[in-house]
Order: structure tokens, then C-alpha cells, then sequence
């Protein structure tokens, strides 16, 4: 598989067969059936709006022996895939949280140094749902 030159294909009637999106909707690749049975990727990254560019200035990537050869092939790409499995946000939120609470906590016990044993057991749980948190955001 490679980069297909536009020389190669130039000319040929193809039909559009379906475009797949990334679940970020960031990436895209539409899988082109040529006239001689050829089939090929047009891979397109998101700019903005409704806009997307080919990642390979304009060239396409295949040729494929089927479509469904093309499509297995774009959806097990890292490219395609970068958001799937990527839980970082959800984690970080976690952690953030966790910061904010422990930061509350130290606050509270400047106040009331009487709770501060209540209070401290509780920042310890959320420190470690924050641990547990981080421990999710390894890629699948």
C-alpha cells in the first residue's frame, strides 16, 4: 500500500462507496471504487466548520482489494483511532477534582483543627479515586 500519484488514477470514472469518521469526527476516509475495480482511500483531516483537507496532498491511499479491505484497514490505523480508547480527559478531570478537594480540605482544617482527622481521611480517599482515576486513562 502506498501513495497512490494522481498520474495513475487521473482520468478514471470511480464512485464514492461511504466516508468514515473518526469518533472525534476529526478524521476522515472516503473509500473511492474506481472503474477497474480499484479501490482506494481518500484520507481527510478536519480544519474547521465543515472542512476537510487530504492528509496526503491529494494523493490517495490503496490500492485495496475491496472495499471492505479498505475500511478494516483505515479503522485499525493509529491515525483514525487516536480517540478511541484515550480516557485522559475523563482522568484529569478526576485528579483535578481530587486537587480541589485535598486544597478544600487543607482549607477546612485551617478552620476547624478539630475535624481534621474526619477531614484528612476523607482527602486520602479522594487521592486515591484520583490514583484510580489516572489508572483508566491507558490506552485500549
Amino acid at each position: 500500500m502506498s501513495n497512490t500519484p494522481k498520474t495513475r488514477l487521473q482520468g478514471q470514472e470511480y464512485r464514492s462507496l461511504f466516508i468514515l469518521y473518526s469518533e472525534d469526527g476529526k478524521r476522515a476516509a472516503e473509500i473511492l471504487e474506481f472503474q477497474n475495480g480499484e479501490t482506494y482511500l481518500d484520507e481527510q483531516e478536519w480544519v474547521e466548520g465543515t472542512t476537510f483537507q487530504n492528509r496526503h496532498s491529494g494523493s490517495l491511499v490503496g490500492p485495496f482489494a475491496s472495499p471492505s479491505d479498505a475500511e478494516k484497514f483505515i479503522i485499525a490505523t493509529p491515525w483514525f483511532r487516536r480517540s478511541r480508547g484515550m480516557r485522559r480527559p475523563i482522568a484529569m478531570r478526576g485528579i483535578v477534582f481530587g486537587l480541589v478537594f485535598i486544597g478544600l480540605v487543607a482549607l477546612a482544617n485551617q478552620i476547624w483543627p478539630t475535624q481534621q482527622e474526619v477531614i484528612g481521611t476523607g482527602s486520602v480517599a479522594l487521592l486515591l479515586f484520583g490514583m484510580g482515576a489516572f489508572a483508566l486513562a491507558k490506552p485500549i
